[in-house]
């Protein structure tokens, strides 16, 4: 059938191929003609698919095509993608700049322990009426008289020397002579005889004790000092008693509520620790934080202690929580006149500034870190110097690296207000591949085109906006 139909198409050549000649319309012969005969060397056919064939590139594909003409057409279409190597785009610093803090805690007023009741060396009958000496061990009457101005050492046990601020000493009179004792006037001197204070007792029966108060307040006591005693004695008043020039009485001191601005002295335990609490203020950023984590962060403590006595420091800084969002309780013991260092790595430890819900409040809300002390003294079995002056510098220092207190603070996680941040991604070229010269008159159809873009992130809390400019340009020289 193949064959047949070719040779109707060489016959169709020959006839069409022949022509009447012009010249011989007007001397008519037998007819002849002229024939131009054109058969092709090569005959080849070849299709789309083999043309598409050659284009060695994986960008064009094939892909079923439907439409009305037919149902069983091939679109062939180009499909690249595109990876851009790009350098991850990181939200740029949001940790804080290092920031310290101090603050200088004084001793303040000094408790001292109570006085106990501790009696001087006995006044005798004999030194305080010197003329009954004759009479020692009758019976007979004794006369009035005036008391022989007399002086006896007494040593305070639990102090050198003490300034007091307030307190007071009891000064008591045990009389355990026969007869009564009027206006007796009981002063305190220093060794050299100055004078410190003194107290009256108006009158004391035998056998019996009475007191008179010294307010301390301004005043200083030595470990030793000067008990001098006068006043005088209405006798026996006539009565018959035994004259025993060895009978005495005594003074006692005590003392209570003793509050000291200096000593030396055996400081017990104060009943009030040094107490203290303050803010910090984070250094401002364009990224206020709420709650972070810290990936690089450390809190160096610096104490200087001035005081003569053993500290014991507790700190509590509530914005700087566990895991369990609870806040460590830092101990720290300084030895007497002497400084330490104390550093505590922050490292995944979480920065909690604010914790509610309202972003607005959270705006308004401070960015600052808040702290709390106390610091416990020993009690010394020993004398030691103090005064309410006498101080303990404590210094804060946040920072991020070792190497330096300088260093940024950096965190891993943060929520907050995050600074908006922008990044310019390109240009990115796509470009079809390049056709056959036999393809070079064939129409492209834009029959449709699709973008598919792929952004990859790790935080879903982050919003992202993406501005593309997608511009199509036809190059005439292809």
């Amino acid at each position: 059938m193949t064959i047949i139909r070719f040779y109707h198409f060489i016959i169709f050549l020959l006839l069409t191929a022949c022509g009447l000649d012009h010249d011989k319309l007007t001397s008519p012969n037998l007819p002849y003609w002229k024939s131009n005969f054109e058969l092709p060397l090569i005959a080849k056919k070849t299709g789309v698919a083999d043309l598409m064939a050659t284009i060695d590139d994986t960008s064009i594909i094939k892909l079923p095509y439907l439409n009305a003409l037919s149902s069983d057409s091939i679109l062939y279409t180009f499909q690249d993608t595109i990876i851009e190597n790009l350098e991850p785009m990181k939200i740029r610093d949001t940790g804080i700049k290092p920031f310290n803090d101090s603050i200088i805690s004084e001793m303040g007023a000094i408790e001292l322990s109570p006085i106990p009741s501790t009696a001087s060396p006995p006044f005798s009958l004999g030194e305080i009426n010197p003329s009954l000496s004759t009479l020692d061990g009758q019976n007979g009457a004794i006369p009035s008289f005036v008391i022989e101005t007399i002086q006896k050492s007494f040593e305070f046990d639990d102090f050198q020397t003490a300034t007091f601020k307030s307190g007071s000493l009891i000064i008591e009179i045990e009389n355990q002579l026969k007869i009564p004792l009027n206006n007796i006037s009981i002063k305190l001197k220093n060794i050299d005889g100055t004078y410190i204070d003194s107290t009256i007792i108006d009158e004391v029966d035998p056998n019996a004790t009475k007191s008179g108060t010294i307010n301390l307040a301004g005043k200083t006591l030595p470990k030793d000092l000067l008990i001098e005693v006068d006043g005088n004695s209405p006798g026996s008043s006539g009565s018959q008693v035994l004259i025993n020039t060895s009978d005495y009485f005594s003074v006692k001191i005590s003392g209570s509520s003793l509050i000291v601005s200096s000593a030396i002295a055996k400081i017990p335990r104060q009943s009030s620790p040094i107490e203290g609490n303050g803010v910090m203020p984070l250094p401002e950023t364009d990224n206020p934080i709420a709650e972070a984590i810290f990936e690089k962060g450390l809190l160096k403590i610096v104490i200087n202690n001035q005081l003569d006595l053993d500290s014991d420091l507790k700190m509590i800084i509530p914005n700087i929580q566990n895991e369990s969002y609870l806040s460590d309780t830092l101990n720290i013991n300084i030895p007497r006149k002497s400084e330490v260092e104390h550093i505590s790595n922050l490292t995944e430890k979480y920065m909690v500034i604010y914790n509610g819900n309202n972003f607005e409040e959270f705006l308004a809300s401070n960015q600052e870190v808040s702290y709390s002390y106390t610091v416990s003294l020993e009690q010394p079995s020993d004398y030691r110097t103090v005064s309410e002056s006498d101080k303990i510098d404590v210094s804060f220092y946040f920072f991020g690296d070792s190497t330096t207190t300088d260093s940024l603070i950096k965190f891993s996680t943060i929520k907050g207000k995050i600074e908006e941040q922008k990044e310019v991604i390109g240009p990115i070229n796509q470009s079809p591949p390049s056709l056959p010269e036999n393809m070079e008159n064939f129409l492209l159809k834009d029959e449709y085109v699709e973008l598919a873009l792929y952004l990859k992130t790790n935080s879903n809390n982050i919003p992202i906006r993406l501005d593309l400019n997608i511009q199509a340009i036809k190059d005439d020289s292809l």
